[in-house]
C-alpha cells in the first residue's frame, strides 16, 4: 500500500512540472497555476516553495562534480562557476592527482644526480608558477615537464658548481656567463685584452697543485678555469684522474650483463648502481663516520679518522675527514665518486698533494666497491707518504724562489714559502737558545746543590749565552 502511494505521488509531482504550475507537494502546500506567467493561481500556502520549484536531487562524488563544472563553464563560455580565470573550479584536470605530479617530477630531478634537500627547495622555488601559468589545466606528461623544467633551470642557476652533478657544469657556466651582463662582458673584454697577464691568484694556485704533483701546464690551466676557487681546480683535476663518464657506464653496463642482468639500458643500470651505494655506505663501520655524516639514503657520508705519521698541534688531537659523495656519480664504482680529505693541521698544497695520491689509488680499485679499502688507504701511511713529497716540492720551490743552482726561481707562492721557511728557522733558533738557557740553570742549580761556587759553575759551562744574574739581595 505504502509503495503504491509513494508511485501515486511521484507520478502526481511527474504531472504537475509538465504542467508547469499545479498543486504542490507535501512540503509546498497548494501552488498556482503557472505563477506569475500562467494567469492568476496563486503560490502554495506551505511556504516551501511550489511544486514548480521542486527539483530532484542528484548525488555524485566531488571528483564528478567538478568534472560536470568545467563542462558547463566550457559550454557557457566560461562564466559558470566563477571567472574565466578561477582555474581552481573550473579547467583543473580532476583525472590527474598533483600529488603524483610532485612526486614524478621529484623522482626525475634525484635521477639527474641532484640531492633531495637541492630538488626540495627548487619545486618550493617553482611552485608559484604553476597556478600562474595554469599547469592544472593540463595533461599528467605535460604537468610534469613543466615541473622538472622549471625546477631544473632554477637548479642550474642557483646551486653552486660543487653542488651540481657534473653533467651540468658546463650548462651551468654557460647559463650563468649569459646573464652575466656587462660586467660579465667587460671582464671577458679585460681578460682577451690582457692574455700574458696572469693574475696572480691563479699562479698561487697553480703553484700550490704543481707541488701537489700535477704537470705545470695542467695546473696553470686549471687554476685559470677555477675563477679563484683553488678547491674546485683540485676537483677537476682529481676527477679526470679517472675513467671518463662514457667509459663508466659501457664497464658497468658490460658488468650487469655478466652478471645475469640482461642487456641493461644506461638508466636501469643507474638505477641498480644506485641501490648498491646506499646498501655499501650503510655497510661501513659507523664509528668511522662523522658527527651527523650518515647519511647513506643520500648516497653521501663523512668519515673521519685519525692519520699516522702528521705531527699534531700541542696534545691536542686532530682528525681528518674524507667527504664522499656518490650522488651525481652513478656509475660508481665503475667512476670515480666525489672525494675531499681534509685536515686541520695541514696547508693547501700538502691537501691538495694528498687528494691527488687518494684519487690516483681509487683509479686503481675501479670495477669493484672501494670504500672500505680507502679508508685503509687513509688511515695508513700513504698520507704521510704523500704530504712529505708536497713538502720537499714546497722546500724546492723556496730554494727556486732563492735563487739556488738548477732550480727556476718561483713566483708568488715560492716567495710565501721562502717567507714561511724562514719564519720557520727563526723560531728553531730561538727554541735552541732557549733550551741552552735551561741547559745552564740546571747546571747552576745542580753545582749549587753539590756545594760548589755558581762562579766554578759559569766557569765549567760553554754555553754560548750567560746565565741569567741570580736575583734578591745576594746578587749585589
Amino acid at each position: 500500500m505504502a509503495a503504491r502511494k509513494v508511485k501515486a505521488a511521484k507520478a502526481k509531482e511527474e504531472r504537475n512540472r509538465a504542467r508547469g504550475g499545479g498543486t504542490g507537494g507535501r512540503d509546498g502546500g497548494k501552488g498556482g497555476r503557472g505563477g506569475r506567467d500562467g494567469g492568476r493561481g496563486r503560490g502554495g500556502r506551505g511556504g516551501r516553495g511550489g511544486g514548480a520549484e521542486v527539483a530532484e536531487q542528484v548525488s555524485m562524488t566531488a571528483s564528478n562534480q567538478q568534472l560536470v563544472s568545467g563542462l558547463l563553464a566550457k559550454v557557457g563560455g566560461g562564466s559558470h562557476g566563477g571567472s574565466s580565470g578561477d582555474l581552481a573550479a573550473s579547467e583543473v584536470r580532476v583525472d590527474v592527482d598533483p600529488e603524483d605530479v610532485e612526486r614524478k617530477s621529484w623522482q626525475a630531478l634525484e635521477k639527474k644526480g641532484f640531492d633531495a634537500d637541492a630538488v626540495g627547495r627548487a619545486l618550493r622555488e617553482t611552485e608559484p608558477s604553476v597556478a600562474a601559468e595554469g599547469d592544472r589545466r593540463e595533461a599528467f606528461n605535460e604537468q610534469k615537464r613543466r615541473r622538472v623544467h622549471r625546477a631544473l633551470d632554477w637548479l642550474i642557476l642557483n646551486l653552486d658548481e660543487g653542488e651540481l652533478p657534473e653533467t651540468f657544469h658546463e650548462e651551468a657556466r654557460t647559463q650563468r656567463k649569459k646573464r652575466g651582463g656587462a660586467a660579465g662582458k667587460k671582464k671577458a673584454a679585460n681578460a682577451e685584452s690582457a692574455e700574458d697577464e696572469i693574475d696572480p691568484a691563479v699562479t698561487r694556485i697553480a703553484e700550490a697543485l704543481r707541488v701537489a704533483g700535477f704537470a705545470a701546464p695542467v695546473a696553470l690551466a686549471a687554476a685559470a678555469a677555477a675563477d679563484g676557487d683553488q678547491w674546485r681546480a683540485l676537483d677537476d683535476l682529481c676527477a679526470a684522474l679517472g675513467p671518463s663518464r662514457e667509459d663508466a657506464l659501457a664497464a658497468a653496463r658490460e658488468a650487469l650483463a655478466e652478471a645475469g642482468a640482461g642487456d641493461v639500458d644506461e638508466e636501469a643500470a643507474t638505477d641498480i648502481l644506485r641501490t648498491a651505494h646506499r646498501d655499501e655506505l650503510a655497510s661501513l663501520p659507523r664509528e668511522k663516520y662523522a658527527p651527523r655524516g650518515y647519511a647513506p639514503a643520500h648516497s653521501k657520508a663523512v668519515f673521519q679518522f685519525e692519520v699516522p705519521g702528521i705531527v699534531q698541534l700541542g696534545a691536542k688531537q686532530y682528525l681528518a675527514k674524507l667527504d664522499v659523495r656518490l650522488d651525481g656519480r652513478d656509475a660508481y664504482p665503475f667512476e670515480l665518486p666525489e672525494m675531499r680529505f681534509t685536515h686541520p693541521t695541514l696547508q693547501f698544497p700538502e691537501v691538495a698533494a694528498v687528494n691527488a695520491a687518494m684519487h690516483r689509488a681509487a683509479a686503481e680499485m675501479v670495477g669493484e666497491p672501494f670504500l672500505e679499502s680507502l679508508l685503509e688507504w687513509c688511515e695508513g701511511d700513504d698520507v704521510a707518504d704523500a704530504v712529505e713529497k708536497a713538502r720537499e716540492a714546497m722546500r724546492a720551490s723556496v730554494a727556486g724562489a732563492n735563487g739556488d743552482a738548477g732550480v727556476a726561481t718561483g713566483g708568488h707562492l715560492s716567495r710565501t714559502f721562502s717567507k714561511l721557511e724562514l719564519e720557520a728557522r727563526a723560531a728553531d733558533a730561538e727554541e735552541a737558545r732557549a733550551a741552552a738557557r735551561r741547559r745552564q740553570l740546571m747546571e747552576i742549580n745542580a753545582r749549587e746543590a753539590a756545594g760548589e761556587p755558581p762562579a766554578s759553575a759559569l766557569k765549567a759551562s760553554s754555553a754560548p749565552f750567560p746565565a741569567p744574574k741570580p736575583s734578591g739581595k745576594g746578587s749585589s
